[in-house]
């Protein structure tokens, strides 16, 4: 699977909460997700723990994606869980951890949009938006809505972010 994504530090997420309704997305859930990262190359490798309620899920996560401070593409594939503390275990005791990001997290979703709104514990706020690359939406038209996107939300230049949440924390 393929998404063009791009990540950016933004303090007021109420005011993006009301852009992404203005926008005609609608509120997806609020999650509380501890993604734990565990070293690995090529790519990333995280086992995200989901809670919304009383509901929780576990899905393994490796993906690919550059570091850079526009929008870039991301390779991804994701795997359900059923006993997440078991492969925790299991990928802790045989590879070790890298870092865990601790976030709180609103999903909005429009057609192909994703709109991720996140206070992530011991960064701060974030908005992140991730475009899935199809047949209906090609790689160049996402690269074009990208584009709104920023302009819609005001995101300067220097609010991008190049990396993951899990590289801000290991360079803190």
């Amino acid at each position: 699977m393929q998404n063009l994504e791009i990540k950016c530090r933004y303090p007021d997420l109420d005011r993006a909460a009301c852009l992404a309704s203005e926008l005609g997305a609608d509120l997806h859930g609020r999650l509380a997700q501890i993604d734990t990262y565990f070293p690995i190359r090529p790519g990333r490798l995280k086992l995200r723990h989901i809670r919304s309620g009383a509901e929780e899920c576990y899905e393994l996560i490796h993906y690919r994606r550059p570091n850079r401070l526009t929008p870039k593409a991301s390779e991804y594939e994701r795997l359900p869980i059923a006993d997440g503390p078991r492969t925790r275990a299991f990928f802790t005791a045989s590879l070790g951890v890298l870092v865990c990001v601790d976030k709180k997290r609103m999903v909005y979703l429009m057609d192909h949009l994703r709109i991720h709104l996140d206070d992530v514990s011991g960064l701060g706020r974030y908005l992140e938006f991730e475009l899935a690359v199809t047949a209906e939406h090609p790689l160049e038209a996402c690269r074009l809505r990208m584009r709104d996107l920023l302009r819609t939300f005001g995101i300067a230049p220097g609010d991008l972010v190049r990396g993951s949440y899990s590289d801000l924390l290991l360079s803190v």
